[in-house]
């Protein structure tokens, strides 16, 4: 409150700062379905190859991993 008695107020125009929020939510959405898909397909590879090296063990053979 101003000694008059009258309001002072600022305002700002963050429309910017939330497009480029909303571009790094997206971005981030985008990375966290890489990195699922990833750590799933390393999932599978693991256990394929755990599965390899069942299979060479009751023939006899090698491990391979």
């Amino acid at each position: 409150m101003m000694p008059d008695g009258t309001f002072q107020s600022f305002f700002r125009d963050i429309t910017e700062r939330k497009l480029t929020e909303k571009a790094l939510k997206r971005k981030l959405s985008e990375l966290e379905i890489y990195y699922e898909l990833a750590i799933t397909r390393e999932r599978k590879m693991i256990a394929l190859k755990s599965e390899i090296n069942l299979l060479l063990e009751r023939l006899g053979e090698k491990l391979k991993y």
